[in-house]
């Protein structure tokens, strides 16, 4: 992907976030590197340190969690176009690609 298909992704993504402007899009755009996730892929655990934020293209992610009796129950469903972020994670779950 080129530079200025990721430019255009994240300022349509970022489109809502107050205060961002075109300098910081560009530094976003010049740091952005897509990766894959195999369905039913974790993302993220429960533990893991974020140190990225992923903007959904393609697919959707869930954040979820499992009980205590092994049970899964999904809390967020991140579609495309959409960010997975710390926001996401705020509570005991993991995220995986579905």
């Amino acid at each position: 992907m080129n530079f200025k298909e990721k430019k255009k992704i994240i300022s349509h993504a970022m489109k809502d976030v107050e205060n961002i402007n075109s300098q910081v899009i560009n530094e976003i755009t010049n740091i952005a590197e897509e990766v894959s996730f195999s369905k039913n892929s974790v993302i993220l655990n429960l533990d893991d340190k974020l140190d990225f934020v992923y903007l959904i293209l393609k697919g959707l992610a869930r954040s979820y969690y499992i009980d205590i009796k092994g049970n899964d129950f999904t809390k967020l469903l991140i579609s495309e176009n959409d960010y997975l972020s710390l926001i996401h994670i705020s509570e005991p779950t993991r995220q995986e690609a579905i």
